[in-house]
């Protein structure tokens, strides 16, 4: 197909030991590119090929072929590849050939409506894990304050004596 490769390289530490591996013995037709441009090269490749990273749901969104060799919440024949690594240059091509975008867009439909809870690290919303737990808690004082209100003092129990 004549396609060229691009590694988008994994943050931190990590990053730099690859990018170090790699400037040591450089791969003919590999362009390395930082961790910020994870989400465009997954929207703009042609195919894109990951272990099981959530990168893969933008790609797929982009409508871009996802081949991947582990255990991933996006895996369904047809819509993503699941491959070896020995086996990927051909789960590639196969993944190209044989795109199905309307089982694609039924799947993104299960997954964005049932199978995903929205989490951002930093601004809570309904939609995110931070405004689930946000909304428990104050559901949770809600209730407490409520029974608070309707306490009536009293003995701890009946049948206790009288002082």
């Amino acid at each position: 197909l004549g396609l060229s490769l691009a590694v988008v390289l994994p943050e931190g530490q990590q990053g730099t030991r690859w990018r170090r591996a790699l400037s040591q013995n450089p791969i003919a037709g590999v362009r390395l590119l930082p961790p910020q441009l994870a989400a465009v090269a997954a929207a703009t490749a042609a195919a894109v090929v990951t272990v099981n990273h959530p990168h893969a749901a933008v790609a797929l969104l982009a409508g871009t072929p996802v081949v991947h060799t582990g255990r991933a919440l996006y895996h369904l024949e047809g819509v993503t590849r699941r491959a070896a690594p020995e086996a990927l240059p051909a789960a590639v091509v196969d993944a190209i050939r044989r795109d199905r975008p309307a089982l694609r867009r039924r799947f993104l439909t299960w997954l964005m409506r049932y199978g995903h809870v929205w989490c951002s690290a930093t601004h809570p919303t309904f939609n995110g894990m931070l405004g689930l737990i946000e909304r428990i808690e104050r559901a949770a004082r809600a209730s407490a304050d409520a029974r608070a209100a309707s306490h009536r003092p009293g003995p701890a129990w009946p049948l206790a004596a009288k002082a």
